[in-house]
């Protein structure tokens, strides 16, 4: 545990929408929880935060929010209402619990918490995972005391900036997962190495539909897991394939198990297979309608030997998918040499003690 302060404060934790903006806050809602800390969270009640965050046991506040888009749509003119009416929602939240802190873990909905907690004067945290900033981050950047990041490469962009590399927080299953435990859930019979495909909280489209059409060629060399995300499942069944919606209880057990994994390119999910050391084929969102921050992700996990990199535009090509994954499976030892000399570092603490630093200087403690 950091270097802790000597009594526990109320601190606000906020990001949403999908997990990678959610999961990681988990970590640190424990460890905070574990000093003694009063925490409330702000998100909306239909992100995953809605879900995740209410049953570990902390106050759930939720608001409104429009998405921050960079590109025409008509949507754009509800959503700055949208957002307008978060902050103000926000600002009566903040007045009545008073925290001593706001962390922000991204996402359109710390926006209007961000903005609030400026107004205020209380002081704001913020993490990004990716290689780039997000656009959530930007404005943190301007209004917050400290912003953290996952990746040495982030803080190198970004230079004079009050950006600490502090790592990620890693979900404590995800390093202690039992593949014995997976083994009795999933009821494998043919002892064939395990494939994961994650289609991420939301659900990746083309990615499960290209597994699907690889399934046939797949299944000759793998037991496939496959989780959806929230897109509605098929009544496809074969043989040495499971099909899941989502899993959050026993997900590092499925990745113990895991030979291989095939994945989009969010940050967090990369730092938990990083952490697992699990060599992965990444689908990155493209540039059509990303920001680009999975291409950059997915290209560093390359560079550093832990991944190959399969474009989108390619995924539906025929066999292009099972090809990639057979190549990497021949090439195992590589990835894993690599993988090896991976040393995480240990995001909770050192995002704690940012966290504590402020608080001190703030008090005068």
């Amino acid at each position: 545990m950091p270097d802790s302060i000597k009594q526990p404060y109320r601190i606000v934790f906020t990001g949403g929408n999908t997990a990678g903006h959610v999961v990681p806050n988990i970590p640190l809602i424990t460890a905070f929880k574990e000093l003694g800390w009063d925490i409330h969270y702000l998100g909306t009640i239909k992100g995953v935060e809605g879900k995740l965050i209410p049953s570990l046991g902390v106050t759930f506040h939720s608001i409104k929010s429009g998405k921050l888009r960079r590109y025409f749509a008509l949507k754009n003119a509800t959503d700055v209402f949208l957002t307008l009416l978060g902050i103000t929602q926000a600002l009566r939240i903040l007045l009545n619990v008073r925290p001593k802190v706001i962390f922000s873990k991204g996402g359109f909905v710390s926006v209007p918490v961000i903005l609030a907690g400026w107004a205020l004067r209380v002081p704001i945290v913020a993490h990004e995972s990716d290689v780039t900033l997000s656009l959530s981050t930007r404005i943190a950047l301007r209004l917050a005391r400290r912003v953290c990041c996952a990746f040495e490469r982030t803080a190198r962009l970004y230079p004079g900036a009050r950006i600490t590399v502090t790592g990620l927080p890693i979900r404590p299953c995800i390093l202690s997962g039992d593949r014995n435990i997976a083994a009795e859930r999933l009821k494998f019979v043919s002892g064939r190495p395990i494939l994961l495909v994650l289609g991420g909280s939301l659900g990746a489209s083309k990615i499960n539909q290209a597994v699907r059409a690889a399934l046939p060629e797949l299944v000759t060399k793998f037991d496939v897991v496959h989780i959806t995300g929230s897109e509605a499942q098929s009544d496809l069944t074969s043989p040495g394939y499971v099909q899941l919606k989502e899993v959050y209880d026993g997900f590092g057990d499925i990745l113990a198990a895991a030979q291989i994994v095939v994945s989009r390119a969010g940050a967090t999910v990369l730092h938990e297979l990083f952490a697992a050391r699990k060599p992965a084929v990444l689908i990155p969102l493209s540039l059509q309608v990303s920001r680009g921050d999975q291409v950059r992700n997915a290209a560093y996990a390359a560079d550093c030997g832990y991944a190959e990199v399969l474009q989108e535009e390619d995924l539906l090509l025929p066999g292009r998918l099972a090809e990639t994954v057979t190549t990497m499976q021949r090439n195992l030892s590589r990835y894993n040499e690599a993988l090896v000399r991976y040393v995480p570092i240990d995001g909770t603490r050192e995002i704690m003690n940012v966290i504590f630093e402020i608080v001190k200087n703030q008090h005068g403690k």
